[in-house]
């Protein structure tokens, strides 16, 4: 916005990794076809399983995974190398986010697919510049912003070490920074990118397992000094979920209605929609040591290294149980978003019962100029 911090000394709430077509809430969008709807409703009961987890409660070995072809770690078993950045517009090298490969899984084909429908592509063509690609936003009328949103449609990106998230992804990176490091959740210092967090003690969730590392970029190599990434979608989270409860990594949803079903419509009334209301949220950038034979290496390029966007539940081992509780707020930036024209967004942020901060608005960036 720039973000005012909740807690800590970070610039803004940031959080972690999370569930993906049901975000998109677009079953529930009523100019969308029926027909759309039941050939992605596989699709979205599977996708709402998405997880990660904490360092010690891994749920399966990703290399037997991708050894025996089962389950969508063996989508990435094949890397495919992002394209060389081949000029001086940084729009090139925005699909290839967070990692250095894009691997073009199934989802990533299902989502082109629905970008067909008029509605869904709608969507994608106002807030991410199109239906393949990605669009940075910065704050209406600041000629030096220090930090900007992307906002991806189906390019690829997002993928995270599950091999899931590479449809609908959301960004906001921070200014350069010359340094490697991690913050802890409270502000102070963290552990480092490959600190052990097993123990599960209150140190080690602020201080390892939640803590916000910087982020440097695969493709551009600049290292920026708050990335928060995540997911978007249309109307509300709730809404999205279509009577379901969520599920794995954001299943401490189900007790904050508050967030759940915050949306940008008129009274909050969905069926007032009609600004193109959507909905963001993202979650702080944490790194930790993790399990080597999980093959995370493949991503961050160290062995043992786990990153993601945080998105987990605050405590290891509740992931995915229904009475889980929530990520930190200084872990998480949770926003609505409305539509005016080519050039004009608004944003604001949600508190934990659903009201909303100040509209804050956007235009799209000149990607000649710092900080890029």
């Amino acid at each position: 916005f720039p973000f005012t911090p909740l807690s800590g000394t970070w610039p803004i709430t940031s959080p972690r990794r999370a569930p993906m077509l049901h975000r998109m809430s677009l079953c529930s969008v009523s100019a969308v076809a029926v027909a759309l709807c039941a050939a992605t409703a596989a699709v979205d009961a599977k996708e709402v399983q998405r997880l990660r987890g904490p360092a010690v409660v891994a749920s399966s070995n990703l290399t037997t995974q991708v050894l025996s072809g089962d389950g969508d770690m063996s989508q990435c078993a094949g890397i495919q190398a992002c394209d060389a950045w081949a000029s001086d517009n940084v729009e090139d090298a925005f699909y290839c986010s967070p990692f250095g490969f894009v691997p073009h899984t199934s989802d990533y084909q299902g989502c082109l697919s629905a970008s067909g429908d008029a509605t869904i592509g709608g969507f994608l063509d106002r807030w991410a510049g199109g239906r393949d690609r990605a669009q940075a936003w910065c704050e209406k009328g600041n000629p030096n912003p220090s930090n900007y949103f992307v906002i991806h449609s189906c390019d690829g990106s997002g993928i995270q070490t599950d091999c899931m998230g590479d449809t609908w992804y959301v960004e906001l990176f921070g200014p350069w920074d010359d340094n490697d490091y991690c913050l802890a959740n409270d502000g102070g210092g963290g552990w480092g990118f490959d600190c052990d967090s097993s123990s599960g003690s209150d140190d080690a969730l602020v201080h390892c397992q939640h803590q916000k590392c910087t982020f440097r970029h695969p493709v551009t190599n600049h290292n920026y000094q708050y990335y928060s990434c995540g997911w978007w979608g249309v109307g509300s989270y709730g809404e999205g979920l279509q009577g379901q409860q969520a599920t794995g990594a954001e299943s401490w949803m189900n007790g904050q209605a508050g967030l759940r079903d915050a949306n940008s419509c008129d009274d909050g009334d969905l069926s007032k929609c009609n600004h193109w209301n959507t909905y963001f949220f993202l979650y702080a950038w944490t790194c930790h040591g993790d399990d080597p034979s999980k093959h995370t290496d493949w991503f961050t390029g160290e062995s043992g290294r786990n990153c993601y966007c945080d998105n987990e539940p605050w405590t290891n081992g509740m992931h995915g149980k229904p009475d889980a509780d929530p990520p930190s707020m200084s872990t998480m930036t949770p926003l609505v978003g409305r539509y005016f024209d080519d050039d004009t967004i608004g944003l604001s942020q949600v508190n934990w019962d659903g009201s909303h901060a100040e509209e804050k608005y956007y235009q799209k960036c000149e990607t000649e100029k710092q900080p890029w």
